[in-house]
């Protein structure tokens, strides 16, 4: 397991002019199976610690990258840098860096909405997803509390809201039995920061969004990558979501590990490896060859022409904030799927556009 700092693009959807981004990524295992974890908010690549030599060890190449305004990673001191939307562009930014045509992908709470993001509009990139302890909606906290903490990081910094969060105590939304006993466990674990070393902008652009605006649910409905949803069985927030999900993905499977709560791959580590490992076996023996890991071309970007804003032509979708137009264009469009196995795409020419269409019109529609 090694440390280093990767240089890549940024989608600057807010015309902030800034051209590229370091992100700090711990990787293990180069020249295996590509597998990237992200972490959640607030949190950091050393979520995984435990476990990037025991997955290289099996065959995979692992790689965990800082979000951006987290960790090691670079800080924009500008709200407007922060949005689900771009933190997934930076995981495809971090893939193409490495060379990774396709790999599995695995989005642990926060990270779990933006592997949502990444794998609706990117889907010809991954060959499993790996939704854990996450959600396809914004989780219920008092809005009284969510405008304190986004106050007291915008006047007083991270070390005001570490005061707050150390002031709430056990009385935290996401604290549980497991997490009680991990901190009693393991001094190593009880000792890291809350937050983990983050951006005060970051955290004020987020907090409101994972906290009460965001709503994914039209982004989950368009996955069809191999899935597992996973989640800690005393993970109250997120067992109904993960459930839900399970249900409507159409090719998912669900585990619901004992005695994990919001953090099972150390709460209940040898669960979650059980489960995980499981199905990364099921995607490897599935997968054809792994020689697709090829340095691949960096991505021509070209202008908006309504916005002058720069986007990516490599086939995915920036969606811009709700309310807010970017100018941003999608570069295809959408694929739906028209019966089992097929990826036209709806009303298209030629041959299948009538069929795409009549797709379109048939596609199953599932309420929430």
């Amino acid at each position: 397991m090694h440390q280093r700092t990767i240089e890549i693009e940024a989608v600057d959807l807010a015309g902030l002019g800034t051209p590229t981004i370091e992100i700090a990524v711990t990787e293990a295992g180069v020249g295996g199976r590509p597998l990237l974890l992200l972490h959640g908010f607030t949190g950091t690549r050393g979520d995984f610690d435990d476990w990037y030599d025991e997955l290289a060890s099996l065959g995979w190449h692992v790689v965990g990258p800082d979000h951006r305004g987290h960790g090691d990673s670079a800080k924009p001191a500008d709200e407007r840098a922060y949005a689900v939307e771009l933190f997934a562009a930076d995981a495809l930014e971090v893939a193409d860096a490495l060379g990774w045509d396709r790999f599995v992908l695995l989005g642990h709470s926060m990270g779990g909405m933006v592997a949502q993001e990444l794998a609706a509009s990117a889907p010809e990139r991954l060959d499993g997803l790996v939704l854990m302890d996450t959600s396809y909606r914004s989780i219920p906290v008092d809005p009284d509390l969510l405008a304190l903490g986004v106050e007291l990081a915008r006047t007083g910094g991270m070390p005001a809201v570490a005061d707050a969060v150390a002031a709430l105590g056990d009385d935290g939304p996401l604290v549980t039995e497991a997490d009680r006993r991990l901190r009693a466990e393991r001094p190593d674990w009880a000792a890291r920061p809350q937050p983990a070393p983050c951006a005060p902008e970051m955290y004020a652009a987020m907090l409101p969004a994972i906290g009460g605006e965001l709503d994914t649910y039209d982004r989950l409905l368009a996955i069809r990558t191999p899935t597992l949803v996973m989640v800690g069985a005393l993970d109250e927030l997120f067992v109904e979501p993960s459930r839900h999900m399970a249900e409507v993905l159409p090719d998912a499977r669900l585990a619901v590990l004992p005695d994990g709560g919001h953090s099972p791959q150390v709460e209940a580590p040898d669960a979650w490896r059980g489960a995980l490992v499981a199905f990364l076996d099921e995607i490897a023996a599935a997968a054809p060859a792994w020689s697709r890991r090829r340095p691949l071309p960096r991505p021509r970007r070209r202008r908006c022409g309504r916005a002058g804003l720069r986007w990516p032509t490599r086939g995915r979708c920036l969606r811009p904030a709700p309310g807010a137009c970017t100018g941003v264009r999608r570069p295809r469009p959408a694929r739906v799927l028209v019966g089992r196995g097929s990826g036209r795409r709806a009303g298209g020419r030629g041959v299948g556009g009538a069929a795409g269409a009549a797709g379109g019109g048939a596609r199953r529609s599932r309420g929430r």
